[in-house]
């Protein structure tokens, strides 16, 4: 059987991400046989740099809506990656089933413990914004937006 393999962006405020990636995932879970490069990219910072507004610095990034969630999905995928598409899920789900605020570190942490992540990882966010502004550059960079 042949590998199929692709990339695939998300952020958690776009419902189309969000529609593709729950198909993707549901997919390798039945068995799919692709090799999926799942990546960050933020609709938030791409706007803020079209004002001249980007910055990628920790805290001042963070609270720009759903540059948290992206960080912690890095940390989650760096240190629990077993962990990571669950997680994935839930913060889609957190966003558009719940309503709920991504810049909120007490509704990320409940995310990630619904999907039976540690929540101490939301405390780590900081180191996952290196993550998501070097795939969010890269994929600037090859025009994917």
């Amino acid at each position: 059987m042949t590998t199929l393999t692709f990339g695939l962006t998300y952020d958690y405020l776009c419902p189309f991400a969000r529609n593709a990636n729950e198909h993707v995932v549901t997919a390798l879970r039945a068995g799919a046989p692709w090799d999926v490069d799942v990546r960050p990219f933020s609709l938030t910072q791409a706007k803020a740099a079209e004002a001249g507004e980007a910055r990628w610095d920790a805290p001042a990034a963070l609270r720009r809506s759903g540059v948290l969630a992206l960080a912690v999905a890095e940390v989650v995928r760096a240190r629990a990656p077993e962990r990571f598409l669950d997680v994935h899920l839930e913060l889609f789900a957190l966003r558009h089933d719940r309503a709920e605020d991504l810049r909120d570190p007490d509704r990320v942490a409940a995310a990630l413990e619904r999907a039976g992540a540690p929540t101490v990882l939301v405390d780590d966010a900081a180191a996952g914004l290196e993550a998501v502004r070097t795939s969010h550059e890269t994929l600037v960079a090859r025009e994917v937006w």
